[in-house]
């Protein structure tokens, strides 16, 4: 099923998940991303390589308490999965303050450019990028993914 709120493709030759999302989501359209997002990643880590997550979140708007929770479980459970990096570009410094808020990995940075974000996944994850700071939160939803 399509859903506009999201795309994902997997690019072998980079290594990378691309992922461009936008709107409001409720827990149905979350749950929809989570499970492609999981069978894509799964289709990734067959090289036995570790990849990268590129998230173009500049037409995304800030989330519910409850779907940025289901995000900081499912950031958890890909961390356990794959030992990539992954960028976040925003569009507005509300999201951005969200993201870094929930995406508290020392390989995961919020970017307000894309182009930064390519840059920063291209020299190993170097320079600016969201403080690491474990999250108490768990997102249920998300758990019952797993």
């Amino acid at each position: 099923m399509r859903d506009d709120s999201y795309r994902l493709a997997y690019d072998g030759a980079k290594r990378r998940i691309d992922a461009v999302v936008s709107g409001y989501w409720d827990m149905a359209v979350f749950d929809r991303y989570a499970s492609e997002l999981l069978a894509l990643a799964a289709r990734a880590r067959r090289s036995g390589r570790p990849f990268d997550i590129r998230c173009d979140s500049r037409g995304y708007a800030v989330q519910s308490v409850q779907i940025a929770q289901a995000f900081a479980e499912l950031s958890h459970l890909a961390d356990d999965l794959n030992g990539g990096r992954a960028t976040i570009v925003v569009g507005t410094t509300l999201l951005k303050l969200q993201a870094k808020h929930v995406f508290r990995q020392p390989n995961v940075a919020v970017f307000d450019r894309i182009h930064d974000a390519d840059a920063w996944l291209k020299t190993g994850g170097a320079g600016n990028r969201a403080r690491a700071r474990p999250s108490k939160s768990a997102g249920a939803d998300a758990r019952r993914l797993i």
